[in-house]
């Protein structure tokens, strides 16, 4: 108990701390105009998230603006006098709004976390409450769910069927929104730019006049009075330097609020738009000064803003937030789409429909070959995708739900109904299948035209099961272990939970089947480990693509002994990646892929494409494997394969072992030989006498008939 008192007591202080800050801000904020006062937020924390270095943390300065704003709309429109009255101190000031915008939003950040109770008195974790404060600490602090340019592949191909709807109800379509939307990006990052450069080359050019009359008493263009340019001559060259960096940096920010602002005909003059439209858009999203309610004063999750991401004055216009202008385009056409009785069923149909048929689409890209089905209904249930590849069969459920704003709030009730939607009813559905499918050699099915469909299901023995979303959910995905407290799942049927984009990215840094199934069995074996924490699906990708979504050494070393492990984000490096991608940034990045060395892709890349019909199990075998075994098995393939070339006779090698973290023994043969129907008939009896002889859980034998290059003739797999 004491330590909840002390808990109390620190949340007590942090509250009042806050409420001085919000009382310095309204202050400080109320002395200048409000366009330069946001627009100056905005500039120096827009600059900070488009570094290639931004960190993940620093989602909070989108908030910072956004919080700021929110601040400026509580009050009429002013046009600041403390910018010309003193202008020595308009960048302390703006500096010091900016921190206290940043101090507010770190210390609610704290408050926010400790309203849920994680942990029991008896120390262990809620699984709900620990889900329940990860979604609304996601939503308050995160931007940007994906990449910008996947965003708006998305909002085009799910929304553009509607278009003559939106015409007429909205007054533009989801196509001229997006082009409205980029182009106020477009404009604000180059002027944002322009600003830098101005205030470099100006500074530098009132520099050079001045040391030149230092020098040779050369007059400069710009007019000085006497006595002050008497005065430069005394001061030594870096003061000058510095004194006119500081001046023109005023004048930029004295001029951003004018600088960062645009109207509607200069929108529709850049796209080519009718000024109509850009107006309609710019009505439905925009809010003015006054119309937040005059009690706001603690961020909050679920603000106008994320309805109406633009701020207006008259004819000006200004986007404080350039993060969400996508996020409020997706709230507004859904919305319009579900508020009306006629279009509401069509359009979740669609939605579901579309997350469905994509997610398909981004699966196929990886796995290639194999049977693909959409749509199936059988005796008793239903099967949204379903995909059969080798030994592998892939269960696919899509839950197109919107994420309600009270789930994201935190609050449980609705939050125990989306896992019921999105996960508990998802998983059913996929595991009521396997279990319909699973060694019937005719599997009847009927599929959306009422046709007939037989499934052999006698040929896959792995079952991976797929809950697939359109709305980002790692709160969920990434808080639910193997042993969860809410009583989801078992070692056998563990599900993937993954979002439509992050399926996009995990499949464009797939270099082959081999590596997706190995990456969902890795995922896994992951979460068996209750101790590892992981804010995000990518990064899990990350540490697959690294070291195969393995920590040995932390499990076999500190693991104990630590009460949680919280892995480094590595958004940074998809962030660089797909800046270079969108033309945001100019330095050439190469995308993440896996670490095995060009060797082991080789050898993965033959077996993936043998058409043999354990080769695609003989490649994610070969993942597996640690890195000296997997350079033990090139070492002896190599070998054999010379004496192979010289001689032309059978040579082989045999490897065992339990090198993996799933308690599962395995071996590996490795053959050479002629091409010959009687010697491939004597490799199948004899490996089927040695796993007889000597059973492991896995055991694969390859043999392979060429001197040079891979030319397999047969790969066997027996499990046990």
């Amino acid at each position: 108990m004491e330590h909840f008192d002390r808990i109390d007591e620190i949340v007590a202080r942090i509250t009042k701390e806050i409420e001085r800050h919000i009382t310095d801000l309204h202050t400080k904020v109320r002395q200048y105009g409000p366009f330069n006062v946001i627009a100056n937020t905005s500039f120096r924390n827009q600059l900070a998230l488009l570094s290639p270095d931004a960190k993940p943390v620093a989602g909070s300065l989108s908030v910072a603006s956004e919080y700021l704003s929110l601040i400026c709309l509580k009050f009429p429109f002013t046009l600041g006098i403390r910018e010309f009255t003193r202008p020595h101190d308009v960048a302390e000031d703006l500096h010091v709004i900016n921190e206290l915008c940043l101090q507010v939003i770190q210390k609610y950040t704290m408050i926010h976390h400790h309203r849920f109770h994680v942990y029991r008195p008896d120390g262990t974790m809620s699984d709900i409450q620990h889900i329940a404060q990860a979604l609304s600490s996601e939503e308050l602090l995160v931007r940007n769910e994906t990449f910008e340019s996947h965003h708006w592949d998305l909002l085009e191909e799910l929304y553009d069927r509607y278009d003559d709807y939106f015409k007429k109800e909205l007054g533009f379509t989801i196509k001229e929104a997006v082009r409205i939307c980029i182009t106020i990006a477009d404009l604000v990052n180059k002027r944002m730019q322009e600003s830098i450069m101005q205030l470099k080359s100006n500074s530098q050019q009132m520099l050079k006049e001045i040391l030149a009359y230092k020098k040779s008493k050369k007059k400069p263009q710009q007019f000085y009075p006497q006595e002050m340019l008497d005065a430069y001559c005394t001061w030594d060259d870096r003061a000058l330097e510095m004194h006119f960096y500081e001046s023109m940096a005023t004048y930029q920010m004295v001029m951003m609020g004018d600088r960062l602002s645009f109207t509607p005909e200069l929108i529709a003059e850049e796209e080519n738009l009718e000024v109509e439209t850009v107006r309609s858009f710019f009505s439905r999203l925009s809010l003015g000064f006054g119309e937040i309610n005059a009690d706001f004063s603690e961020p909050e999750i679920m603000h106008p803003l994320k309805d109406r991401p633009l701020i207006r004055h008259e004819n000006q216009y200004m986007a404080p937030s350039l993060s969400l202008l996508d996020y409020s385009l997706d709230r507004l056409f859904a919305g319009t789409l579900i508020k009306d009785g006629k279009k509401q069923a069509r359009y979740m149909e669609t939605r579901h429909d579309y997350l469905m048929e994509k997610g398909m689409e981004h699966i196929k890209s990886v796995l290639k070959g194999g049977q693909y089905y959409t749509h199936l209904k059988y005796p008793g249930g239903e099967m949204d995708g379903l995909v059969i590849l080798g030994t592998n069969s892939f269960f696919i459920e899509a839950k197109g739900h919107r994420i309600h704003d009270r789930a994201k709030k935190g609050y449980i009730d609705r939050l125990e109904n989306h896992i019921d939607d999105l996960v508990k009813d998802s998983h059913y559905q996929a595991t009521r299948t396997q279990q319909y499918l699973a060694g019937n050699p005719a599997a009847v099915f009927e599929d959306r035209q009422g046709r007939k469909v037989t499934i052999d299901g006698t040929t896959f023995q792995n079952s991976f099961f797929i809950s697939l979303t359109i709305e980002s959910i790692s709160a969920i995905s990434c808080n639910l272990k193997l042993d969860n407290t809410l009583g989801l799942f078992t070692k056998e049927t563990f599900p993937w939970i993954v979002s439509l984009y992050d399926l996009r990215v995990i499949c464009e840094h797939m270099e082959g089947p081999a590596y997706f199934i190995q990456y969902l069995h890795r995922r896994k074996e992951f979460f068996k480990h209750k101790k590892f924490k992981v804010l995000d699906e990518l990064d899990l990708l990350g540490y697959y693509l690294k070291r195969n979504l393995r920590f040995d050494d932390i499990v076999q070393g500190q693991y104990d002994q630590l009460s949680g492990i919280l892995l480094e984000s590595m958004m940074e490096e998809y962030n660089k990646y797909y800046l270079y991608q969108e033309g945001v940034t100019k330095k050439p990045v190469q995308k993440l892929k896996h670490y095995s060395i060009q060797p082991v892709k080789t050898l993965v890349r033959a077996l993936e494409e043998s058409n043999l019909e354990f080769g695609l199990d003989a490649a994610v075998q070969l993942l597996e494997f640690g890195s000296k075994t997997k350079k033990q098995i090139l070492d002896n393939i190599t070998t054999i394969k010379n004496r192979f070339k010289r001689d032309g006779y059978n040579h082989d090698f045999r490897i065992a072992g339990d090198d993996n973290d799933s308690d599962k023994s395995w071996m590996l043969s490795y053959w050479t030989g002629p091409h010959e129907d009687g010697f491939i008939e004597y490799f199948r009896k004899y490996i089927r006498e040695t796993f007889q002889r000597e059973p492991v859980n896995s055991y694969i034998a390859i043999l392979d008939t060429g001197k040079n290059e891979y030319q397999f003739a047969e790969i066997m797999l027996f499990t046990s």
